[in-house]
């Protein structure tokens, strides 16, 4: 079997910038939210944010390590392991309480997921206090 050649674009460091400065703030918009309208199979489907054991944050950046030392032809098999893994531990569906599964995960648009999964990440790293605790007296 070969292997697909990658191919190679250049883009100007402001273009690069401005995508990452895009992604920065729609993770920023995601992270705030506890619940998600995710597209299913062309179904909406309401997930909730799930706050995640310690242990699984442990397997979450084992992933994580092993994806960033991964070799060029492992990374979409490790990168599509993290995300679904992450996918069932954060997202709980609403209607039936029951954690994302692989198959939904996989019917997912991969833009979509990613930044929702980032975002609950991010928040595991940074929580959010709630609006009662952040005023003072």
């Amino acid at each position: 079997m070969s292997e697909i050649p990658t191919m190679r674009v250049s883009f100007s460091e402001e273009f690069a910038n401005d995508v990452l400065e895009e992604q920065s703030k729609r993770i920023e918009k995601l992270s705030k939210q506890d619940y998600f309208n995710i597209n299913v199979n062309d179904k909406v489907k309401t997930y909730k944010r799930r706050k995640i054991r310690t242990a699984e944050r442990t397997k979450v950046q084992a992933l994580r390590s092993k994806l960033a030392n991964a070799r060029s032809g492992d990374t979409a098999t490790v990168e599509e392991q993290l995300y679904i893994t992450m996918a069932s531990y954060y997202l709980i569906d609403k209607e039936t309480n029951n954690p994302m599964t692989k198959d939904e995960f996989l019917a997912t648009e991969f833009e979509e997921i990613r930044d929702i999964l980032e975002a609950c990440s991010f928040r595991t790293e940074k929580p959010i206090p709630p609006p009662l605790e952040t005023k003072t007296s």
